[in-house]
């Protein structure tokens, strides 16, 4: 779409959010936690989830698997030296898929939500001041950590991708606990509170909720994803309340919103009584563990389709652009530094190549084909 138009929309969005973050409206499905059922673990889970991981390859350019895409850690430059952190109530990432996308096969076989044709588009960011057993009663232990994925998935479905093929877009959410790297979701969470969910869950044996979207749209060339994450609280903005989070997609054909291409798909209420008023962390290279590689960033990376996997693309034309409403309620910005590699993520890619790009006056990543290369954009 025109960038100019993009700009406005979510000029016009973000005061939507924030008004609804300050008057929280949850409509029908406000109602008691007492009175919901919480979710339960799923027996057999029917996709493989995201994951968490941090390939050792990916700290210097090379031709193995990497997490390319726009990845903000909060550093003002590219050693990290100073940082520029920040807390957030909203982030929204687009994706802009141009003149070229020619998706290979996924690997390993069999791991992620399909195997041939088929990537995810992950919008990753960590939330804090959240909890899902008993909250925090003191600014002693504030933190509650918990990783957001929204996450659309691109197929590619009629013979002829790049050109003149055709794309189906489907989208689920992963919540894990980011406390430490072994931590499980062991207490309650509500989820699917929209009903939009064609299912949802916890998987048995491992520490993530996810929701998939009952909504599946098939477009071509050129087309534009957007990715929004909002957290809130069901308390007023100024007390302790229960927090929430909330996934929403729009998808575009050449600047177009596609029929029913705009929604609200997943909100989430976790059961304990935060400290503070949660909001998403953005706070340098210093990793959440020592020594592991999970960072306190705000990602959108193009990589496989789940299930830890690795998809090879043959050919790929798109700009990335990362957004965030501040905490403090302030104006929608641009991300203001960034980097070509998100880290955390168990997913990777290959043969793509991050630039750094201008987006009608806004700051972004250019992607194009080739050798893979960790840097630092703007």
């Amino acid at each position: 779409m025109k960038k100019a138009k993009q700009i406005l929309i979510l000029s016009v969005l973000a005061l939507f959010a924030l008004s609804t973050l300050a008057m929280p409206q949850v409509g029908a499905y406000q109602q008691k936690l007492s009175s919901l059922s919480p979710v339960a673990f799923h027996p057999s889970p029917i996709h493989h989830p995201i994951g968490i991981d941090q390939p050792s390859s990916c700290t210097s350019s090379g031709s193995t698997g990497c997490q390319m895409g726009i990845a903000d850690y909060g550093c003002s430059d590219a050693s990290c030296s100073t940082t520029d952190a920040y807390n957030a109530v909203e982030v929204s990432s687009w994706a802009n898929f141009t003149t070229a996308l020619n998706i290979g096969a996924a690997t390993p076989s069999g791991d992620g939500e399909c195997n041939s044709g088929c990537m995810s588009i992950q919008q990753n960011a960590v939330i804090q001041g959240v909890y899902e057993r008993g909250g925090a009663a003191s600014s002693s232990s504030p933190t509650g950590e918990y990783w957001l994925q929204n996450v659309p998935f691109v197929a590619c479905v009629t013979s002829g991708c790049p050109s003149g093929g055709s794309y189906t877009i489907t989208v689920e959410d992963n919540i894990w606990n980011f406390t430490t790297p072994t931590a499980i979701l062991k207490g309650t969470v509500y989820g699917n509170l929209l009903g939009d969910c064609s299912s949802f869950g916890k998987f048995t044996g491992d520490p993530a909720y996810f929701c998939s979207a009952k909504q599946s749209f098939t477009t071509t060339l050129p087309f534009e994803i957007r990715m929004t994450e909002i957290t809130g609280s069901f308390g007023s903005i100024l007390s302790r309340g229960t927090a929430e989070a909330e996934f929403l997609l729009a998808v575009y054909h050449n600047g177009v919103l596609l029929s029913g291409g705009s929604f609200a798909y997943d909100l989430v209420a976790f059961n304990g009584i935060g400290y503070k008023w949660p909001n998403f962390h953005v706070g340098g290279m210093t990793p959440e563990v020592s020594g592991e590689f999970y960072y306190y960033d705000y990602a959108t990376d193009i990589i496989g389709p789940g299930g830890g996997t690795n998809v090879a693309l043959t050919s790929i034309s798109a700009t990335l652009s990362e957004f965030y409403a501040p905490a403090t309620l302030g104006s929608y910005k641009a991300i203001p530094n960034a980097y070509t590699v998100g880290y955390d993520t168990a997913e990777t890619s290959t043969n793509v190549h991050v630039t750094s790009t201008t987006i009608t006056g806004v700051k972004g990543a250019a992607v194009s084909a080739g050798t893979y290369n960790f840097a630092f954009l703007f």
